[in-house]
């Protein structure tokens, strides 16, 4: 049998994952079943569940690919400075805005969270370079890391109506009264 953990990546996770998708925009997450997600990829349930453990898995893997694309876009920008971070971090999220409703409508933002916490953990030992060996840095991160995820939340229930730019103001409007 197949390792579920290999995320190798292949056109029936890729048609799972889209399958998945598609169906949260049209039911409510706990109302599908395996037995829909494989009808609308077009798999067998025995690829299905080769593949995948639950369909919480799948918002998982959704959802950590959607954290690795930012955590590659902070890596390779240029310039970090606040606003830069800011601004690029809402950019993603508007661009990301069906995959991150699909994640909120599965109730599965406390795992978002928590990729989330794992990129501000990599901004401030990596890019900073600020030790976070004690109690104060370390909840200090996780303020900020709390904090900035919660106004995206609030953004999103908005309609994302502020632009990134706009949006990248307010967080250092905020950070820096």
């Amino acid at each position: 049998m197949a390792d579920k953990k290999n995320t190798r990546v292949s056109p029936a996770r890729i048609r799972i994952q889209n399958a998945m998708l598609s169906l949260t925009k049209q039911m409510k997450y706990e109302d599908i079943s395996i037995t829909d997600i494989a009808r609308e990829a077009n798999v067998s349930r025995m690829t299905y569940y080769r593949l995948y453990d639950s369909k919480e898995a799948i918002m998982l893997e959704i959802s950590s690919k959607v954290n690795e694309e930012l955590f590659a876009i902070i890596r390779n920008h240029p310039d970090l400075s606040d606003y830069n971070l800011c601004y690029n971090f809402f950019q993603h999220f508007l661009e990301k805005r069906e995959l991150v409703t699909c994640l909120y409508r599965a109730n599965l933002f406390p795992v978002v969270i928590e990729h989330f916490s794992k990129l501000v953990d990599y901004l401030y030992e990596e890019i900073y370079h600020i030790d976070t060996s004690t109690p104060e840095d370390k909840y200090r991160m996780q303020f900020y890391s709390g904090g900035l995820f919660l106004t995206v939340l609030r953004w999103m229930e908005n309609g994302m109506e502020e632009t990134p730019d706009e949006m990248a103001h307010i967080i250092l409007h905020a950070i820096h009264s």
